[in-house]
């Protein structure tokens, strides 16, 4: 998807204070693929940078800036290692504003399609794996 397309679908993202928007995908409790760099994305008018911060407690686990374009988009990619939960992911740009993002989980993320026959209830394939 282009630039200029993501930006008019900006239904889909989240504004915070004067200008900040990110799409609703980076909420609270998502999960981020450890090992990989990770693409952060977003809008951000009027600021000359956006810098992205992942924290596991008081500690920088990655970090990473980007200048937005004349569209005001801006992207980074952030150096995921450590497998963990509980982080918190801030973004932040020149002019003050601050989006914060709780209990995010990095780690392996595994997406999986299908109908009823994705699911499966422990109790029919209990016998076949005792303890």
């Amino acid at each position: 998807m282009d630039k200029e397309r993501e930006l008019r679908g900006s239904r889909d993202a989240a504004l915070d204070g004067d200008g900040l928007r990110l799409p609703r995908i980076f909420a609270e409790g998502m999960v981020l693929q450890r090992s990989r760099r990770t693409r952060i994305w977003g809008w951000s008018h009027k600021v000359k940078s956006v810098e992205v911060t992942l924290y596991d407690g008081s500690r920088i686990s990655a970090r990473a800036e980007a200048k937005p374009d004349e569209s005001g988009y801006w992207e980074v990619l952030l150096e995921l290692r450590e497998a963990g939960s509980g982080y918190l992911l801030e973004i932040r740009t020149d002019s003050g504003d601050v989006r914060k993002i709780e209990n995010v989980a990095v780690g392996e993320v595994w997406l999986c399609s299908g109908q009823s026959n994705m699911e499966l209830p422990i109790r029919r394939i209990q016998d076949r794996f005792p303890e």
